[in-house]
């Protein structure tokens, strides 16, 4: 006997954690029955029980048991088998409920999912350290835990399509019958953007659960109640576990969902038996399909249907979560730079665990300039805490900051540490942006509009020789305040490169900076991003002392753990 997972989302109801009373049904067809008629039967208890089904022996009189708290999903279940299986027998008996949350503790093991994935359970994620992607599940109502076969059949899809090249980070995708939502986060981990589709209100929230849990923002997962009328637009990559019958007949349907990024779109579709994989298949393939490439486990099939252009050198560049495809038209010199590649390569791997950065916070140009020199030698915490005085204050503007004195400035900015200095090198620059040329007659001063036609290379030299100005700082406002494509070098680049061999521990800031410059294109966006996973990874994982190479997305890249 073995507990067993529903392959599909369908409205269901789930036993409450507290103790009462269920009903255990008891479902066996005759002796001898065929193997088709056992598949349809796991079919149909897949259609109405999230929580699972307990599986006899098939050799003799096929039997299944089911437990259910719901007299609605009982009678569901009852006329669908009656329909479909008149010869099935169903016993009824009143048991003694569980506690099915710490049932769950007992029966949820982690699964390993194609080379990039790792479903846990809340419970679990401290225990469990990996180099794979954690996908966070609290198993409850939903479908979708990682432990059924279709769905660990989209999930080693998705990673191979990534690890092919096939997707890419900032690619449009859709979950179609989203269930816990676990298709989905795994592609929002992999930087994809996209949504997550279910006509089951509870499994819609069950999946809000567990993309707050993953810590992905809204925008990357969109999850709403619905089916294909609330889909928006054209998809990249199309996912849908779910069942056959429906697969069919959608098929015109999801094809013009797809968008042609290639010579064909991307579709992964599962929860099919393999007794109905040759019918799901040519329905698509009549819309246009290639033949589909099957991936098979137990009595289950996933279709993965996928295009044969787009596979090109240059691919390495369509994975920026900033500007996504914008790499596809970039110079062949840069798409075959091998530091590029390397590079990127590491750009996916922190950009798949972290997600959008969206770096650096400001509300104007001027206010990022500000925190750039507020930041020097302290944690970002404190600048947060200067620049909300500065904004209570009414002197986030060039022209009214101006009117104070540097004591005024500098009991504003007190939290940010060494208040008094950066008093001094703020007034030296807003010195410097009121000496530039066309500044009396911006119109948008806090925007800094008249610094943007300045030649970058030039404006860096200038703001270098503005007193307090380092090379950080004035990358620093160059890429995030005026969106200038220069390479912002901090400690946190110089640790994780040098010890990945990249570059030497001592080598100078300029000589690093051209290191990047040199091989990626120059780009504002993907500048921007780069440096945001390089603080990010820096601050989580390659700390000073003590760093956790393991558990690093880029610890993968290391022949070795740092000490």
């Amino acid at each position: 006997m073995r507990l067993l997972l529903r392959p599909l989302n369908s409205p269901v109801s789930f036993p409450p954690a507290a103790v009462g009373s269920l009903t255990r049904l008891d479902i066996a067809l005759p002796a001898g029955s065929a193997g088709g008629d056992v598949d349809l039967l796991d079919a149909v208890l897949a259609r109405h029980f999230a929580h699972g089904w307990e599986e006899g022996p098939d050799d003799v009189a096929p039997s299944r048991t089911a437990y259910v708290g719901s007299p609605e999903v009982r009678a569901a279940f009852e006329t669908e088998l009656r329909t479909l299986l008149p010869a099935a027998r169903v016993n009824a008996d009143m048991v003694e409920e569980e506690n099915w949350a710490e049932a769950w503790k007992e029966f949820f093991t982690p699964v390993i999912c194609g080379r990039h994935f790792l479903v846990l359970a809340p419970w679990m994620q401290e225990e469990q350290r990996t180099q794979r992607i954690p996908v966070v599940i609290k198993p409850k109502t939903a479908f979708g835990t990682g432990h059924h076969a279709s769905t660990a059949l989209c999930l080693e899809a998705l990673s191979d399509l990534y690890e092919r090249g096939r997707v890419r980070a900032g690619a449009r995708f859709l979950d179609l019958g989203t269930g816990s939502g676990i298709l989905g986060i795994a592609a929002a981990k992999l930087g994809l953007r996209g949504d997550g589709l279910d006509t089951d209100p509870e499994a819609v929230e069950n999946a809000l659960e567990n993309r707050a849990g993953n810590g992905l923002a809204p925008e990357g997962l969109r999850l709403r109640i619905g089916s294909l009328e609330a889909a928006e637009g054209a998809y990249d990559l199309v996912m849908a576990n779910i069942l056959a019958g429906p697969l069919t007949d959608m098929a015109p349907r999801l094809a013009g969902l797809t968008a042609k990024t290639g010579a064909k779109p991307l579709l992964v579709l599962s929860g099919i038996l393999d007794t109905q994989a040759d019918a799901v298949a040519a329905a698509y393939e009549s819309c246009g399909f290639p033949e589909a490439r099957r991936l098979a486990r137990e009595e289950w099939v996933a279709l993965v249907f996928e295009g044969g252009a787009a596979e090109s050198d240059s691919g390495a560049f369509q994975g920026c979560l900033c500007t996504p495809g914008a790499y596809r038209t970039m110079p062949e010199s840069f798409s075959r730079s091998p530091r590029a590649e390397v590079l990127m390569r590491l750009y996916d791997a922190a950009s798949a665990h972290f997600g959008p950065c969206r770096w650096w916070p400001g509300d104007s140009p001027f206010e990022i300039a500000v925190g750039a020199v507020l930041t020097q030698n302290t944690a970002w915490r404190n600048v947060e805490k200067a620049v909300a005085r500065l904004r209570e204050a009414g002197v986030l503007d060039p022209e009214i900051m101006n009117t104070l004195s540097e004591a005024e400035l500098a009991e504003l900015i007190r939290p940010s540490g060494f208040y008094r200095i950066k008093a001094a090198r703020l007034r030296g620059l807003l010195d410097f942006f009121r000496s530039c040329a066309g500044w009396e007659q911006s119109r948008d001063k806090a925007g800094l509009e008249c610094l943007r036609a300045c030649d970058p290379d030039s404006l860096r030299s200038d703001l270098l020789a503005v007193r307090g100005i380092g090379e950080e700082t004035a990358d620093s406002v160059l890429l995030y305040a005026l969106d200038m494509p220069t390479f912002v070098v901090d400690a946190y680049t110089r640790r994780i490169f040098s010890r990945h061999g990249f570059i030497p521990a001592d080598l100078p800031y300029d000589e690093i900076r051209e290191f990047f410059m040199d091989a990626l294109p120059p780009d504002t966006a993907l500048y921007n991003e780069y440096h945001a996973l390089i603080v990010r990874t820096g601050n989580t994982f390659c700390k000073k002392t003590n760093p956790l190479c393991r558990q690093c997305p880029l610890g993968s890249f290391l022949d070795y753990d740092v000490e």
